[in-house]
């Protein structure tokens, strides 16, 4: 027997409500996304931090370190254990992290460091993606004390440097740098930057997706 068009409605509706319900936390794509500094590991010479997207996504986010005593040490490695898309609230994920911060030197800001003397609009120009087009900036930010940073950011030319961080017994510092650097969403992205040592270089920050 045919079903009714308003008894199929009802159907296709049930059926898509217990898709969504179902569906696993889908990774971020877009909403503000925020950086929390774990801590220094002087034996292993590792600095560790923490990313979490703070959107609807509801997402555990990711665990990375720079390894201070490696070739490539201004690149982030993320933990395996952190790797794929995990709830926020995830028992085994929030063990393995409180663990880890326990045995971690905690790194107290400084905020005298984060003073800027403002953004440069390098150049500006649109970009087109799958929702339409969006304003497109290239941008240099110098502090007071840091190095100058350069970065691409989406809707709004905005970047300053939230943290910074010295780390004990080492010329490295650590930068959480801010701008708008995802294309699909104008929201803040918070990113750690590690920079070897004070340079007139200018630092490229480039926001990435965990994996």
């Amino acid at each position: 027997m045919p079903v009714a068009p308003r008894r199929l409605t009802q159907v296709l509706v049930g059926a898509l409500s217990l898709l969504v319900c179902h569906t696993p936390a889908s990774a971020y794509t877009g909403g503000p996304l925020l950086v929390d500094v774990l801590g220094w590991d002087a034996k292993t010479h590792r600095v560790y931090f923490h990313t979490i997207p703070e959107n609807e996504s509801f997402s555990f986010g990711a665990v990375y370190y720079f390894d201070l005593g490696g070739v490539q040490k201004e690149r982030r490695i993320q933990l395996a254990w952190s790797k794929g898309e995990t709830e926020r609230n995830d028992p085994d994920h929030n063990h393995r992290m409180n663990t880890l911060r326990s045995r971690l030197k905690p790194l107290l800001p400084d905020p005298e460091n984060c003073l800027g003397w403002g953004t440069t609009i390098v150049s500006a120009d649109s970009v087109e993606f799958s929702s339409g087009i969006r304003a497109r900036y290239r941008l240099h930010f110098k502090g007071m004390d840091t190095p100058r940073f350069e970065c691409t950011a989406y809707g709004l030319p905005d970047a300053c440097l939230k943290n910074a961080y010295e780390i004990p017994g080492r010329k490295e510092r650590l930068y959480v740098f801010v701008f708008r650097g995802n294309v699909f969403d104008i929201a803040e992205t918070q990113v750690a930057v590690l920079v070897s040592e004070p340079s007139d270089r200018t630092i490229p920050v480039v926001w990435e997706r965990d994996k």
